[in-house]
């Protein structure tokens, strides 16, 4: 609970806290939330969401996205959907955050995941890229991820409070 804490602590778009808040609260005592138990469509942060699949028998874990907002979709240039984020060399441009690691940690540990980064990104100035990756579950196993890709100037998102 208290590294659950910590990540809600830490996040800094509303949409993010918005989006943790419902994991949260769709979370079973000592469990996790199924997909089927969240409305990411009545979330802000829905254009910027992906929900990652493991794909069976590929060693390193990867991770297939079924189902992508629109905003990654439109950031990446090309459809997204059905593509596998894996180990190794992450394409450039990947707009999910090309950390297939990321993944991999938050689905073994069922635990939630927060980062964020300012960089250059391709032609854009300066941004503000956060990720925050919350593990799903079905059959009290870690099943699904739920993946929030934001990217804003830097300072357009309050600070956490």
């Amino acid at each position: 609970m208290a590294r659950r804490d910590r990540v809600a602590r830490s996040l800094r778009s509303p949409r993010l806290r918005a989006l943790h808040a419902a994991w949260s609260a769709a979370r079973p005592e000592g469990g996790l939330p199924r997909l089927e138990d969240l409305d990411l469509d009545a979330l802000e942060a829905r254009d910027d969401l992906a929900v990652a699949m493991p794909e069976p028998g590929r060693a390193p874990l990867c991770f297939r996205l079924v189902r992508v907002g629109s905003h990654l979709v439109a950031r990446a240039g090309r459809p997204l959907l059905n593509e596998l984020i894996c180990g190794g060399e992450d394409p450039p441009g990947d707009p999910i955050g090309g950390a297939a690691w990321a993944y991999r940690r938050c689905f073994e540990t069922a635990a939630p995941s927060y980062e964020f980064a300012h960089f250059r990104f391709g032609e854009d100035g300066p941004l503000l890229f956060e990720r925050l990756l919350l593990p799903l579950g079905e059959h009290g196993r870690p099943a699904r991820l739920l993946a929030a890709s934001l990217f804003s100037e830097p300072g357009a998102e309050p600070e956490p409070g």
